[in-house]
């Protein structure tokens, strides 16, 4: 028999309208995948229910929450507005259920996540969730590396609570911070035969033009070899140069630094959604990112 769920009441306390959590469980699903197939098959209930909880709750709140399209569901402002609310409140119900028992043990585990681009992913970013998991144990940690252009839209849909740039974002209700700057120098192998090329991660890469400046960057050539770490790989066996950060750089040996004197810097910016309130654990995993990018870069 299909999983089907009635209809959510339209119910007020006083003059506001009351947020059902299964409408709410179900509109974060959706702002997280973009899709209500997908939503409804993590909720486990069928996609017409699912539709008609968010239906439900937009009459309730009398606002649009999501665009619908072929391609899928995006947020309007009202939507990632409440996206945000969702997110803290996830947080502040586990918080509090852990304070009242004085435990942690048999809680539902506390969903964390954080986005990055790769560079910092190992290095910063994963040793702070390790950090924080210790102080925090009911921390499950959801660490995803993807291109800058991705990692913005992470952070709107309520994919993840923080979200490392390489730049302050301009548009948008969130809190930018500085947490380091990373400190990129050329390097090649430090015995061997190495090629005439330059290693990037794609085609929009462009640390090695900016590093050797548009104009003599433009007549370089370039391999193309996917992320950080192939990078790193493919300058040791020789595949060519490239410009890496110094914590990369850092106790390989079978490297060496070109004109160690000159550098791109490029700022690490921690962003998370502006909020008068962040509970304690995420406090936690805040601080753990700011200190151990200090200790790392």
């Amino acid at each position: 028999m299909a999983n089907r769920a009635a209809p959510l009441p339209k119910t007020h306390v006083g003059s506001l309208p009351f947020l059902n959590s299964l409408a709410l469980d179900a509109f974060l699903a959706c702002a997280r995948s973009g899709q209500a197939t997908l939503a409804a098959k993590a909720l486990h209930i069928t996609q017409s229910a699912l539709s008609q909880r968010i239906r439900n709750l937009e009459d309730n709140l009398q606002v649009t929450l999501f665009l619908r399209s072929r391609s899928g569901m995006a947020l309007t402002d009202a939507g990632r507005e409440l996206v945000r609310h969702c997110v803290v409140h996830e947080a502040m119900e586990t918080e509090v259920v852990q304070r009242l028992r004085g435990t942690s043990e048999g809680l539902a585990r506390q969903r964390v996540g954080v986005a990055s681009f790769s560079s910092v992913h190992a290095s910063i970013v994963a040793v702070a969730a390790a950090a924080a998991s210790r102080k925090f144990p009911s921390l499950v940690f959801d660490l995803r590396v993807d291109e800058m252009a991705v990692l913005p839209r992470l952070l709107e849909n309520g994919s993840v609570q923080f979200c490392l740039l390489d730049a302050p974002l301009t548009a948008g209700p969130f809190e930018a911070r500085v947490i380091g700057v990373e400190r990129n120098v050329l390097v090649e192998r430090a015995c061997g035969p190495v090629a005439d090329v330059f290693l990037d991660h794609n085609q929009t890469d462009a640390y090695t033009k900016t590093y050797f400046g548009a104009r003599a960057g433009a007549g370089l050539t370039r391999h193309f070899v996917g992320d950080i770490h192939a990078i790193l790989a493919g300058v040791k066996h020789g595949l060519g140069r490239a410009i890496l950060p110094r914590h990369l750089v850092r106790g390989h040996d079978d490297l060496r630094i070109l004109n160690p004197s000159k550098e791109l810097r490029v700022p690490v910016v921690l962003h998370f959604a502006k909020q008068s309130y962040m509970p304690e654990s995420l406090r936690g995993v805040m601080q753990a990112l700011v200190e151990t990018a200090k200790e790392t870069l």
